[in-house]
């Protein structure tokens, strides 16, 4: 192993470094100057860093739930009061609120967003009612399986009398089951 390490300014280390969730809590926490149990969860966006124009900057999107209502106005006031460069961006997000075009794009942008969660939602759930119906299916086939190999057995040492107890007493099914193991 050498002693090269990376530079985390670089767009490609830096956003390795975010993948990791714990590390992006720490660093939001660290730039926001918040306790990292204010943040509920983050997640990456958009993984593929955009180009714009030819300065090579790029841009990754984080998104943060704070654990208490960090998106009310009161709770900006009091970040920009912790951090002048949050002040920067919170004066342009005033800015773009007022504009219609950017509010007509916000509000497509938060549509789609709750469309693609809600369609998750409804896939999951789904996706949960498809493998719990397979899951009764394969059951009730490995049951039937299980019967038939049981009257099987008591057939072939001629154990009628528990054949038809069986059929009426699950509790010693279970038990000639075990017994035979089944």
């Amino acid at each position: 192993m050498t002693d090269f390490l990376m530079k985390s300014k670089i767009d490609f280390a830096f956003k390795e470094i975010m993948m990791d969730e714990k590390a992006r809590i720490g660093f939001l926490s660290a730039v926001l100057k918040i306790k990292p149990e204010e943040i509920k969860e983050t997640q990456i966006l958009n993984t593929n860093l955009r180009k714009e124009h030819d300065d090579k900057q790029g841009i990754l999107d984080v998104r943060l739930l704070m654990n208490n209502d960090a998106e009310r106005k009161e709770v900006f006031d009091m970040l920009v009061n912790k951090n002048p460069y949050i002040d920067s961006a919170y004066q342009k997000l005033q800015i773009i609120s007022q504009d219609k075009e950017k509010r007509l794009e916000y509000e497509a942008r938060e549509k789609a967003i709750r469309d693609y969660n809600e369609g998750l939602r409804e896939a999951e759930e789904r996706g949960i009612a498809i493998g719990q119906e397979q899951g009764i299916a394969i059951g009730q086939e490995q049951g039937i399986e299980h019967l038939n190999k049981l009257n099987m057995i008591l057939l072939q040492n001629k154990r009628y009398d528990d054949l038809e107890r069986s059929g009426n007493d699950t509790d010693f099914q279970q038990q000639l089951m075990r017994e035979y193991d089944i």
